[in-house]
């Protein structure tokens, strides 16, 4: 399935290992900003810091968590010594429904984190909402 990732080249210079991915239903949540719609919400991290060390496959995927509680709590973590950081990384949660051809995930980390990648037409902003703001 892997031919039909976005980012695919990309990805492909960087040795992916997939083992562990597949295509899965879920509800997932994710740092986003006020406005749905903003272009940065969607988009994986090796573009939106194009100067960043490209050093594993995983930068080219979205992530993602399994409740909102653990991406809140991964928030506040990540924000405890750098307070405005959270500009940078999402000023809210959105909840939204993963399915299978939306493209290739794994199975969340002990703090809730999964990575996902996205299916060339896969347009998730239209499959989440905002439900909260984070700070």
């Amino acid at each position: 399935m892997t031919e039909k990732l976005k980012y695919k080249d990309e990805i492909e210079k960087l040795e992916p290992d997939f083992s562990g991915f597949y295509e899965k239903k879920c509800i997932a949540y994710r740092w986003t900003f006020e406005d749905i719609n903003d272009a940065k919400n969607f988009q994986p991290a090796y573009l939106l810091s194009p100067n960043r060390r490209r050093t594993t496959f995983k930068g080219w995927g979205l992530s993602f968590f399994d409740s909102q509680l653990s991406a809140r709590e991964r928030i506040q973590e990540l924000t405890k010594n750098k307070k405005m950081l959270f500009k940078k990384l999402g000023t809210h949660v959105a909840e939204g429904k993963l399915v299978e051809n939306d493209g290739l995930s794994n199975e969340p980390e002990t703090n809730g984190h999964f990575t996902h990648f996205e299916y060339t037409g896969a347009v998730l902003k239209q499959k989440f909402e905002i439900i909260g703001k984070l700070t």
